[in-house]
């Protein structure tokens, strides 16, 4: 029975694998959790046009779409400099003239320097019915109220670190707080993401267990019409399975690199494996399903004939689909551990069961017990 979760577990992990891989279900959860964690702004992180550097390649590689929904985890300066990106031009000049003004001042208050002289009188000239007006006012207000004005009068010192903070606590409050919560953000993220995948491995485990007609009290009394012979074959092909899957991960992460061809090329590649290793899984379990037969109708599968065969059932029909629902939901639930914990319980099984004929351990002496 471990055997057969095991292999379950393999062909449950390889169509998850192409799930993610081909409908960027990471970078989906990715784009919810910074709606809730941003608001709106999170949107126009998104669909502004100041990120169009942004286009990503769709699932299958044939033409290049808007970034929504295929977004990845974006790094803590990736997220900061996205998010001041979309703010107006105003605000955007203004954060720009006060970080270079703070670099020529060194720690030092001082009178302004002559580019910002050259910033603020642009900003007093600037036509006030402008697209931009409003924001131009807002800054000119802000300004004065800070001391860093030279609308008028001498040019007074004023220290551009200090206005700088109370600059982007102003008018950049969201990327402030990414700054100081950015840890927590990427927990959030973490946890959805774990929470989604498991999901996703469940009903996918539900859809595997029905369409190859195998509940839990089916797998069970397999188990228990199996030779010695064929339950060691059965334990080889699941643990090659197993080793041949890993591999294949590790592979497809390894896979980088700019060039279109060689992108397409990986496209192709995880598919092609995929499917071979779905046509072994059906193998090792002694499905009626052949590799040809991943592209039969769905009527074909063995899960349906099991179906039809209680449903044509005289006497206890309903009952006995509600049975073989709930076992192939206690499969799922099997399937969900995971494979790499299928594989080290029947390891371990493995190890504990010794052939009858096999001789017995050497007897230990005294001294050593």
């Amino acid at each position: 029975m471990a055997a057969t979760f095991l292999a379950l577990a393999v062909g449950v992990q390889v169509l998850q694998e192409m799930w993610k891989y081909l409908f960027s279900t990471q970078a989906g959860v990715y784009s919810r959790v910074l709606e809730d964690f941003l608001g709106s702004w999170a949107q126009q992180l998104v669909m502004s046009p100041a990120l169009a550097d942004l286009h990503v390649r769709g699932p299958f590689q044939w033409r290049r779409i808007r970034p929504t929904g295929k977004l990845l985890p974006l790094s803590r300066a990736d997220l900061i400099d996205g998010l001041e990106r979309t703010a107006t031009v105003w605000r955007q000049r203004g954060l720009d003239a006060l970080r270079v003004e703070t670099r020529v001042q060194a720690g030092t208050a001082a009178p302004p320097s002559a580019s910002w002289l050259a910033f603020v009188e642009e900003l007093v000239q600037a036509d006030p019915g402008g697209p931009q007006g409003p924001g131009r006012t807002e800054l000119l207000q802000f300004f004065g109220s800070i001391g860093a004005s030279v609308t008028g009068g001498d040019a007074t010192p004023f220290d551009s670190q200090k206005a700088l903070t109370l600059y982007r606590d102003r008018f950049f409050p969201r990327v402030v707080n990414v700054e100081q919560r950015f840890d927590r953000l990427q927990a959030v993220f973490t946890y959805q993401y774990r929470r989604r995948n498991l999901l996703l491995t469940f009903v996918l485990s539900v859809i595997v267990a029905a369409a190859l007609g195998l509940p839990t009290q089916t797998i069970y009394q397999r188990a228990n019409a199996m030779s010695p012979q064929e339950t060691a074959a059965l334990v080889e092909n699941a643990q090659t399975l197993y080793r041949h899957a890993d591999s294949m991960a590790r592979s497809a992460a390894a896979v980088s690199g700019p060039g279109q061809a060689q992108k397409d090329s990986a496209v192709t590649a995880v598919v092609q494996r995929a499917a071979q290793d779905l046509a072994a899984v059906t193998a090792a379990l002694h499905t009626e399903v052949a590799p040809a037969g991943l592209n039969a109708p769905w009527t074909s599968l063995p899960g349906w004939s099991q179906i039809q065969v209680l449903w044509q059932q005289k006497e206890g029909s309903l009952l006995a689909l509600v049975w073989y629902a709930l076992g192939c939901t206690f499969t799922a639930v099997m399937i969900c551990f995971g494979a790499p914990f299928w594989n080290d319980m029947v390891t371990a099984l493995a190890l504990r069961v010794r052939p009858a004929d096999a001789p017995p351990p050497p007897p230990r002496e005294a001294g050593n017990a």
